[in-house]
């Protein structure tokens, strides 16, 4: 069997996590994987929230909780040049239980890991997470002893302990495109000449049309050019990447385009795109027609169609919160 190379790595530090993430590069010639699995948990102390000393407490969160983010930070542009990637996250269900700062590590692994998502999803970089239950490991045993593992066992559907080779599957789906919301075109990857694929999440403003995921990348070659804005900046780069125009503001987006498509999570967020001092309707031109798609409180359709009343345009009937605001078949103003 061939020898696979090891790094010493304290995770906790961006200069150790950068000189592996090179290594890894020049090894293989890129990064495409990465598993954040590194922990303090054999040798883990047992000691309540309110009395765990402060400098250990520090170290323990550093090493459980930072970690995660020094190393995606450091796999962050070797992954990005390849196209995209995955990364898959060591969670735990201790986060949902009482388990001291452990648990409290393992909460924020399930924050970091939604909040990455969002940010990494215009690279075309999926992240990930899986949380096992009681497992059967030789630190689990040194930590809680046969006893505490029998006893957290009992109340599982599956009376048994997992084993690590439970979470091989799982991983390694993750990591595979076969996890993608839309398999990517693995010619356009590889040529990395467009770092997104067809699993890009959308984000809060584009224009052109709808910059929903899988009609992501058919949208760079609309007619007259794409113009592009988001709330967060690194999201428009696989656009300007494939020459899209990363307008600075939602009212730039509306003074370059006659179609405009807004994909948002968040009722404030709407409302600030739409009507802010930078909005979207202020500044479009007659004719342009505008569709709201949102995921957010029932109401909000009725309220952004009086919104739109209010600025002179007019609105369809809202038909769902989910597709919140569509245009009329004759342009809106």
């Amino acid at each position: 069997m061939a020898r696979r190379p090891f790094v010493r790595c304290d995770v906790s530090d961006p200069a150790p996590a950068d000189a592996m993430a090179r290594e890894a590069v020049e090894r293989f010639g890129g990064i495409d994987l990465l598993v954040n699995n590194a922990a303090i948990y054999g040798t883990m102390q047992f000691d309540l929230l309110v009395t765990v000393d402060w400098g250990y407490y520090r170290r323990f969160m550093a090493v459980n909780m930072d970690g995660a983010l020094v190393v995606t930070r450091a796999c962050l542009e070797p992954m990005t040049a390849r196209g995209g990637g995955a990364i898959v996250n060591q969670s735990s269900t201790a986060a949902w239980l009482y388990s001291g700062f452990y648990g409290l590590a393992k909460v924020g692994i399930n924050g970091l890991t939604q909040q990455l998502a969002h940010e990494l999803g215009g690279r075309s970089i999926r992240v990930n997470a899986i949380a096992p239950g009681p497992t059967d490991t030789e630190a689990t045993r040194n930590q809680v002893g046969e006893g505490m593992v029998a006893s957290l066992v009992k109340d599982l559907a599956i009376k048994r302990p997992g084993q690590p080779a439970d979470m091989v599957g799982a991983c390694l789906f993750l990591l595979s495109d076969d996890a993608a919301d839309h398999r990517p075109d693995p010619e356009r990857r590889r040529r990395a000449d467009l770092p997104m694929s067809d699993a890009t999440h959308p984000a809060s403003a584009s224009s052109g049309s709808v910059r929903s995921a899988p009609m992501a990348t058919r949208w760079l070659e609309w007619p007259g050019g794409l113009t592009v804005f988001d709330v967060h900046p690194p999201a428009t780069e696989p656009f300007a990447a494939g020459g899209a125009h990363v307008a600075r503001s939602p009212a730039e987006v509306a003074r370059r385009a006659s179609v405009i498509s807004i994909m948002v999570r968040d009722d404030a967020q709407v409302t600030e795109v739409l009507s802010g001092t930078d909005g979207i309707l202020a500044a479009a031109a007659p004719g342009t027609v505008v569709a709201v798609h949102s995921t957010v409180e029932a109401d909000t359709p009725a309220r952004l169609a009086g919104i739109a009343a209010a600025h002179g345009w007019r609105s369809s009937t809202p038909r769902s919160a989910a597709a919140s605001w569509a245009p009329t078949p004759a342009p809106w103003r």
